[in-house]
């Protein structure tokens, strides 16, 4: 400080640091804690301005380097040692989910352990639920919490077997107790969770465990009942739109100690239950203390208050050990599938991917995967076209059983999306731009203009069909929509008099744009539906509307022949686009058209965007690059995504500055540049296409149990040649 220095070198090449401002003068003139100031002087002026630094926990592209500080041969764990800079990961079994504080359970003055049950909604939103996550202990003088005594911490994500484990020695005034926890949703039984909480205390004296449920920050629901029986705490709530039931019990067990030897007391608040259990420690002797929890609710049980109480029975009686077994043979199981490179920490950060998509689907709860899956509260856990065409095609051929539960829900609110064309004077299914339980709008104005998403619906729908070949599904669930979706383009056309047909009054993807008429990927994709509505009605030998091949002959789509691009929408004028949006013809509905067309498309649009580009745009750009054969371009796009991935646990937000965790949607899309991009996969109708293009900069990927037509396959692709190897059933059971 105070010192002056003629020459200085910030080595920042190795570490997490962003730099907001990035002009740098000499010398340096002032200090602060974060903050240099510095003062550039010219012959004309003289001006000072400041070089801010901040620890950040994003990744960039030192994550792939050889140079990354967190790099492990383990791709299975993601840990921490630090409470700065901490990014809260989360846990789930596609139905329930939870968010983990750093300190191990929901006990968490800091960090709000907010826990959802995917599909619940009231008026349209994700139903807020009572706190059951907190287990809290108190040495004697405080609680266990990040911001009260002194730690030696750490904690591990284990995405294999899908818990989290905490460590710590918490050093509080005279005493010292070795923590470790170990928190787990149960894959086996979608409405079961467990916590361990083991303690070694280096004292002797009295403790406390403090078990609760909490509703003082529940939102959409009443609570109806909040007691203690039979050694349970027991809630009972029902939503306040429909009145749907839920009801949570939660018990917790001593290891190793007589029950004359433990006090409890039981206290109930006006919308809190705690129970507290104290007992005398003795110095290096180890205790354990198990919490057992359950929910069911009406949507999947006719009484969920007796559901509960036998399901607590049960579990009580398994025990932790068994159902921890149980679980992680299941969650195992997900990983059947798998994507292999030979970087570690690109492995990870694939694994990072996949673990929470996984933990926001689930086979039998067809209740389809919001923004942030089940993780967040964004977006009133409304569901978007990021379903069906981020997240959808990422997990289609790795786990085809749970794609079906994101498509599946769309023939659930067929209904929904037909009475959405009722209102709006037309016929057919209008999609919801975001919907919730029964497929009704809930987009308010003017987002609810975003008509492409009932296309997007409808390619969906038939690219679960080429995956599978699953011939009934695309009778009885697939084909309606479709259907239906082309009734509604052909009602909401209008013939212009230069004898075109037109779609007006509509927001494109590029929302920047607002409301527009003639959106070239809305037309497009309005076509593609509407061709193959036809094409599907030949199949199923069923009449279709003439009327049907004139308008799909006819939709305008504003072309540009000087530019030889096609125009965004009528009018567009170069302005900075949201995200990709013509481009998405090219992938992914292959709209056909020549390749220098392609090429235009992508080297005008992609100079459109901004300086910071959301996943969703730099993972399709990627993959276009790709399928172009421009592979280093394609790898700088993939590279793009990684600002946007945030340490310690590698979720994700929209944007690299904000706080919408964790953005599964841009998680498709990373998985996709490396399935549909770097491996080149595409479906079709008798066959797969793998025509890979894969960067020097990744080497060799192998994808492992891929699932096409009910057969396994293994591709392994380096440069532009592809292995791939169809799995006996032996091979791969």
């Amino acid at each position: 400080k105070g010192e002056q220095f003629e020459d200085i070198k910030l080595n920042v090449k190795a570490l997490p640091w962003k730099i907001l401002k990035k002009k740098i003068a000499l010398p340096f003139k002032e200090f602060s804690d974060d903050t240099i100031y510095l003062l550039l002087k010219t012959k004309e002026s003289e001006k000072k301005f400041s070089l801010k630094f901040y620890p950040t926990n994003n990744l960039d592209k030192w994550w792939l380097s050889s140079s990354n500080p967190y790099k492990s041969d383990d791709v299975w764990t993601l840990s921490t040692t630090s409470f700065k800079n901490y990014t809260p990961t989360h846990l789930g079994n596609g139905y329930l989910g939870v968010v983990i504080p750093a300190e191990g359970t929901g006990f968490s003055k800091k960090t709000q352990a907010i826990t959802q049950i995917a599909g619940l909604y009231n008026y349209g939103k994700l139903v807020r639920l009572p706190l059951w996550s907190g287990l809290g202990y108190f040495d004697g003088d405080n609680w266990f919490e990040q911001e009260l005594g002194e730690h030696k911490f750490k904690q591990v994500l284990n995405m294999k077997d899908g818990y989290i484990k905490t460590y710590d020695l918490f050093k509080d005034k005279e005493r010292q107790t070795d923590i470790e926890i170990t928190f787990f949703v149960s894959r086996e039984d979608m409405h079961t969770a467990c916590i361990k909480y083991e303690i070694i205390p280096h004292f002797s004296g009295t403790v406390t465990f403090l078990d609760l449920l909490d509703a003082t920050r529940a939102e959409g629901i009443n609570i109806l009942s909040l007691k203690e029986e039979d050694g349970y705490l027991l809630l009972n709530a029902k939503t306040n739109d429909k009145g749907i039931e839920i009801s949570q019990a939660s018990a917790i067990l001593i290891d190793g100690l007589n029950k004359e030897k433990v006090k409890e007391k039981i206290v109930k608040k006006d919308k809190e239950i705690e129970r507290g259990l104290y007992f005398e420690v003795q110095p290096e002797k180890k205790y354990c203390v198990y919490k057992f929890f359950t929910i069911f609710t009406s949507l999947e049980s006719s009484n969920p208050y007796l559901a509960t109480k036998e399901s607590i029975n049960k579990i009580v009686s398994k025990g932790f050990e068994e159902l921890f077994l149980e679980h992680k043979k299941e969650h195992r199981k997900l990983w059947q599938a798998d994507i292999l490179v030979k970087d570690s920490s690109l492995q990870r950060l694939i694994h990072a991917n996949l673990f929470y998509i996984f933990q926001s689907l689930r086979a039998d709860w067809q209740k389809s995967i919001a923004p942030c899956g089940i993780s967040s509260f964004a977006w009133g856990g409304h569901i978007f076209w990021d379903a069906d065409l981020w997240v959808f095609p990422a997990i289609l051929l790795i786990s085809p059983e749970l794609g079906r539960s994101i498509v599946f829900y769309r023939y659930q609110t067929l209904p929904g999306a037909k009475e959405n064309a009722k209102l709006s004077g037309n016929v057919g299914a209008q999609y919801g731009w975001e919907s919730a339980e029964d497929g009704r709008e809930t987009a308010p104005p003017p987002m609810d203009k975003e008509r492409h998403i009932s296309s997007d619906v409808a390619f969906a729908q038939w690219l679960y069909y080429l995956a599978t070949a699953d011939f009934t599904y695309l009778k009885e669930f697939a084909a309606p929509i479709i259907l239906e979706v082309a009734k509604y383009w052909a009602s909401r056309v209008k013939y212009n008099k230069k004898g075109y047909y037109e779609i007006l009054q509509v927001i494109p993807p590029d929302e920047f744009a607002g409301v527009i008429d003639n959106s070239v990927f809305t037309n497009a994709t309005a076509k593609w539906t509407l061709k193959m509505a036809i094409k599907l009605c030949n199949i199923l030998k069923i009449d279709y509307p003439s009327k049907w091949e004139e308008i799909a002959k006819k939709i305008y789509l504003p072309f540009d022949e000087q530019k030889q691009i096609y125009l965004e929408y009528e009018g567009y004028k170069g302005e900075t686009i949201k995200q990709a949006d013509t481009s998405l013809l090219i992938f992914p509905f292959e709209i056909e058209t020549r390749s220098d067309i392609m090429e235009n498309i992508v080297d005008f649009y992609s100079r459109k965007l901004p300086p910071s580009p959301i996943m969703m745009s730099s993972a399709i750009y990627s993959i276009i690059y790709s399928q172009l054969g421009r592979k280093e371009e394609a790898y700088l796009k993939f590279l793009e995504l990684l600002p946007h991935y945030h340490l310690p646990y590698l979720v994700t937000s929209e944007s690299p500055d904000n706080k919408t965790i964790s953005f599964v949607t841009g998680m498709g899309g990373f998985l996709q540049s490396i399935i549909y991009g770097f491996c080149g996969i595409r479906l079709r109708e008798d066959s797969l296409v793998v025509k890979p293009n894969v960067p020097e900069g990744i080497g060799e990927i192998k994808l492992k149990n891929f699932k096409f037509k009910g057969v396994k396959f293994d591709a392994e692709c380096r440069g532009n040649k592809a292995k791939v190897k169809k799995l006996r059933r032996d091979e791969f059971e």
